[in-house]
């Protein structure tokens, strides 16, 4: 019986329950972004999925299952950031001086720097820009407080650590693969 976290071999890991795959195909997945954010989000998602699996196979309990989940939840925030980033620097490169939107977005609170804002004004910049659906900037607002979880000086909510513990990994996962989708449809 495996009773420290120093025991455990990762050998002993049965490969039915290794989810992740290699960096190579994680990065087809967002062949549509840049070469450089596609390899840095390849290798959250693959951190995700190698969580997943040592979730499944160690079955943490209490605390180390609950920050554990509430990483998985972060990881996935960090990549949804630094898609919608992406897609809102192409998108404010390509508009037209004299597009409303683009002087609107421009003149605004957002101040267009391209790469260096936070989630939560990327989502508002997705918004503006008609990027993503109200139902997804919705989806993706519980991922904006959740991801700011990372400065540990910021209190954590009851009802979004509820919301995360709620689902399983595989779940919060599939939220990723359907932001995926979605965002490939609307590109």
């Amino acid at each position: 019986m495996i009773s420290t976290v120093r025991d455990v071999k990762l050998e002993q890991l049965p490969f039915s329950m290794r989810k992740w795959k290699t960096l190579l195909s994680y990065r087809e997945d967002w062949v549509f972004l840049p070469y450089t954010v596609r390899s840095r989000i390849a290798e959250h998602e693959m951190i995700i999925d190698y969580l997943i699996s040592l979730e499944e196979w160690l079955q943490p309990k209490l605390t180390i299952e609950m920050r554990q989940r509430v990483l998985i939840v972060q990881l996935i925030a960090a990549i949804c950031e630094a898609v919608l980033c992406s897609l809102v620097d192409l998108k404010l490169r390509t508009k037209s001086a004299d597009d409303k939107t683009f002087d609107r977005v421009l003149n605004s609170s957002f101040r267009y720097k391209p790469g260096k804002r936070t989630f939560k004004p990327t989502l508002e910049l997705s918004r503006e820009l008609s990027l993503i659906s109200e139902p997804w900037a919705s989806k993706l607002d519980h991922l904006v407080k959740i991801r700011n979880w990372i400065h540990l000086t910021n209190e954590e909510e009851n009802e979004l650590m509820n919301w995360i513990m709620d689902k399983s990994s595989e779940e919060h996962k599939k939220l990723l693969i359907d932001f995926r989708k979605y965002i490939l449809t609307t590109i």
